[in-house]
């Protein structure tokens, strides 16, 4: 073309012309019903890339990239595919800081999450009307004894079906202490008896440790 379009008008006309086409492709993608933000994103990126003095270029790189890696965040979080969204968040923050949605990824990174769980024995029969101890800072002093002078504390107690749920940061390492109370007013603490299990009654946040769970920023909302 540039042996024949030598002031480069037609060059210029044809590229204006595919950029206009590339994010016009990228919004039907992001306004689909349902959204198909991963396509929406590939067109945006590859309109940066191949036109990047573009006026939809630079559109992208200022709302409608970081847009769309948030709402596609937020989309992999309700499909329960957290690893993902903690990357399009990450992305977001990184690559996009000083967008409105980079402000959005790091609230959403730093709400409190909900940790839900069931308390079951090893055979998993349900433990009802248990009480939960949890901190965020603890050291094994001797058997079946924690001191968690330090830290966060939280406190839950199962229902019938041995379900509980409390709040935490991202982030944070809760420990999670069984304490058995009986009819006279005693407690014990049953955290380190074999026929004592914690799981998790929904697949949010990682136990790290046979007690201690993790809520993870990819988790949030």
């Amino acid at each position: 073309m540039a042996n024949y379009d030598t002031p480069g008008v037609l060059r210029g006309k044809a590229e204006a012309a595919l950029a206009t086409a590339y994010s016009g492709y990228a919004d039907q993608y992001s306004q689909a019903k349902p959204p198909d933000y991963p396509s929406a994103l590939s067109w945006y990126q590859d309109l940066v890339k191949l036109y990047p003095t573009s006026a939809e270029a630079a559109q992208a790189k200022a709302s409608a990239i970081p847009q769309t890696l948030y709402n596609g965040a937020l989309a992999y979080v309700s499909q329960q595919r957290y690893a993902q969204a903690r990357d399009a968040m990450n992305e977001v923050i990184k690559n996009y800081a000083s967008t409105p949605w980079a402000a959005q990824a790091r609230a959403a990174m730093a709400a409190p999450q909900p940790l839900t769980g069931r308390l079951i024995t090893q055979s998993g029969t349900p433990v009802g009307n248990r009480l939960l101890r949890i901190s965020t800072k603890w050291v094994i002093v001797a058997a079946h004894t924690y001191d968690d002078y330090g830290g966060q504390h939280f406190s839950a107690t199962t229902d019938v079906s041995g379900n509980f749920s409390l709040v935490v940061t991202p982030g944070q390492h809760v420990t999670l202490k069984l304490l058995a109370k009986f009819a006279n007013g005693a407690v014990a603490d049953v955290t380190g008896d074999a026929n004592a299990h914690l799981g998790l009654g929904v697949t949010v946040g990682q136990f790290t440790a046979r007690n201690i769970w993790m809520a993870r920023p990819a988790d949030a909302g």
